[in-house]
């Protein structure tokens, strides 16, 4: 695309060697690279932060790991503007950097959106080089959708996505939305997919922003702060994340590429989209929360998964279909032969819960609840090699 070779061009990191050893590559904190020395409780130098210091141990390993600065407001210019407003790395949202801003019609991008990957590894905030002044592709960018009711922090840790994310060479990104909530006692976030109730049913608030739009319109801004590949744009999800996953692919299909809800495929009673759009899914038959077969669950869960499935692979004109069994306790269920290289896939995952298949393990509380984990089947892995074969206007 031509306004990616633009920015291609543009995308030139250098990179300074920290006291510790470790190497800081790519812009950070507003175009330059923490001049002189840091890590390791040193003063970073120069007028950083309007002359402020960061005392104790900042940036070790990671940027800004665990729950550095912790309701402090960062003075000066982070990130092109000022980011970072009150308690915002409370429990490490981010590996990477933190996005503030507005959308393109001036609403707010609500809260935080956390970044990972960029193929640089953990201690930087920008895609990795072999040497200044070195030119590198755009990486993708996949977003990454918390379940209702969680946090950013939250489908960071279930999902665990961040490790594919440096292995891989792309960033990912957790968006927050706008609807708080509390599910038993504990803070988080719901979805506004207009049209739909909230996870517990209840009516969406007044004037609340539309998250599908807001979700759309996304990719284009972190576009140009991180080099994106605006033809490669993809959207996974948990849970409510997968409901609007799919509500994206009747949505957006000019926008993402490819879309792979986890333990929420839907196909929305109005698709505006004719338009094909790559799905590949994963459910568990044992899914207490969204259940399988498509009977009980939340006022939001409609039908089935397999009837899901089936009416994408309608929506996407699929001639064939087959079943496999990959491993023993998953069975493969691939719709092809489908319009614009596209095809529906779903893993049908015997005895697994609402979870991310290969997530970490969970605690004995969440699984009473949740049910088990798939363990022979790696989603993270399996996204991603799908989400690699499609692009915006290449087809697979």
């Amino acid at each position: 695309m031509d306004n990616n070779v633009g920015r291609q061009q543009a995308c030139r990191y250098v990179h300074h060697r920290a006291s510790s050893g470790a190497v800081l590559r790519g812009t950070v904190l507003s175009g330059t690279v923490l001049r002189g020395t840091v890590l390791r409780g040193t003063v970073l130098s120069g007028t950083l932060l309007s002359g402020t210091v960061l005392s104790g141990t900042v940036l070790s390993g990671t940027v800004l790991s665990g729950t550095v600065l912790s309701g402090t407001v960062l003075s000066g210019t982070v990130l092109s503007g000022t980011v970072l407003r009150g308690t915002v790395l409370s429990g490490a949202v981010l590996r990477g950097t933190v996005l503030s801003g507005t959308l393109p019609s001036g609403t707010a991008l609500f809260g935080t959106v956390g970044l990972a990957g960029s193929g640089a590894g953990p201690g930087t905030a920008a895609p990795a080089t072999p040497g200044p002044g070195h030119v590198r592709a755009a990486p993708a960018l996949v977003l990454n959708l918390r379940g209702s009711g969680s946090s950013p922090a939250g489908e960071q840790a279930f999902s665990a996505m961040d490790a594919t994310a440096d292995a891989r060479g792309f960033v990912v990104a957790y968006p927050q939305g706008s609807v708080r909530t509390t599910t038993f006692g504990v803070p988080g976030f719901d979805w506004n997919v207009p049209g739909e109730p909230l996870y517990v049913g209840a009516p969406v608030p007044p004037a609340t922003a539309d998250d599908v739009s807001f979700l759309t319109a996304l990719p284009r801004m972190l576009a140009p702060r991180y080099c994106i590949d605006l033809s490669r744009v993809y959207v996974t999800g948990f849970s409510g994340g997968a409901r609007v996953a799919s509500a994206l692919a009747c949505a957006s299909t000019s926008v993402v590429a490819a879309f792979a809800p986890v333990s929420g495929l839907q196909f929305p009673a109005r698709c505006a989209t004719r338009s094909p759009a790559p799905v590949l899914a994963f459910h568990g038959t044992a899914d207490p929360i969204d259940p399988y077969a498509g009977t009980g669950g939340q006022r939001y869960w409609t039908s089935g998964v397999v009837a899901s499935a089936a009416a994408w692979a309608r929506h996407d004109r699929c001639r064939t279909r087959t079943v496999s069994r990959p491993e023993p306790d998953a069975t493969l269920t691939r719709h092809g032969s489908c319009r614009a290289s596209s095809s529906v896939s779903l893993y049908t995952l015997t005895g697994a819960g609402h979870t991310w298949p290969g997530g970490p393990k969970l605690s004995r509380v969440l699984r009473s609840y949740l049910g088990p984990t798939a363990r022979d089947v790696d989603a993270d892995a399996l996204i991603w090699a799908f989400f690699d074969r499609h692009r915006l206007g290449g087809g697979a």
